[in-house]
């Protein structure tokens, strides 16, 4: 579906075609037939160039929309726009990472550029989020460059997000924090002493008694005897030395 051209792109063409034609009928009024029919057939040539009716590369607005990324460009343009033409001779043939879009033969493409700022705008290069208006093969290159750059940054950054959502293997740290306190945590449960059974808590919670030292007094009596085999007491004989005699001696 193609859109209304306006009225001032058929300006240009128009003033070339007639400028040069009036050029022929000076030299063809001089006679000089070759120059008036070479000037002639420029105008015309020139005329078609610049004139809305040229194709040109042309894509589908919405299939053209479809290839849009960081590493694409966009660019929406019109036939007779001398910043458009000076793209075009810079950007030469078909390049898989470019998609050039007339406006003049897709009505929403030409509604797209309206909203981005007219016809003044163009050429119009969409590269990813971004938009240029009068693009010229400075800012162009600059454009491309920078959505490169932007597209590097954001991969990296999907990348690290990935690796950080991926499950880790079974005792792998993923960071230095990570390994620290895996490494704490290892320390603090060998730290912790192993389970025993009630017999040794019991053993252990038992008060410990000191041994008696041989020379330590006894607790009742007075000096402790000397350590020594027995002797039999002769308990007669020390009733009779404790008795008084009857003799009165």
């Amino acid at each position: 579906m193609t859109s209304r051209i306006p009225a001032r792109a058929w300006l240009r063409p128009a003033l070339l075609v007639i400028g040069g034609l009036l050029v022929a009928a000076i030299l063809l009024g001089m006679r000089l037939w070759w120059g008036g029919a070479a000037v002639a057939v420029a105008a015309l040539f020139m005329g078609y160039w610049t004139s809305p009716i040229r194709g040109g590369q042309h894509v589908p607005f919405g299939l053209a929309m479809s290839r849009r990324a960081d590493d694409h460009a966009i660019i929406l343009w019109a036939p007779g726009d001398p910043l458009s033409a000076r793209l075009q001779t810079a950007i030469r043939g078909e390049r898989p990472d470019v998609t050039w879009v007339n406006v003049y033969q897709d009505a929403d493409a030409d509604a797209f550029v309206i909203a981005h700022g007219g016809h003044a705008a163009l050429p119009l290069v969409v590269i990813g989020d971004e938009i240029v208006r009068r693009t010229t093969m400075g800012r162009y290159l600059d454009a491309r460059a920078a959505a490169a750059e932007s597209g590097t940054s954001v991969g990296a950054d999907r990348a690290r997000a990935k690796q950080a959502l991926a499950p880790e293997p079974w005792g792998a740290p993923r960071t230095r924090d990570d390994a620290a306190a895996t490494e704490a945590s290892t320390s603090a449960s060998h730290s912790v002493a192993e389970p025993r059974s009630p017999a040794e808590a019991a053993s252990e919670a038992r008060p410990a008694t000191a041994p008696r030292s041989p020379a330590m007094p006894a607790a009742q009596g007075g000096a402790e005897r000397p350590a020594g085999p027995s002797t039999p007491v002769d308990l007669e004989a020390d009733r009779d030395a404790l008795l008084p005699d009857d003799s009165g001696n």
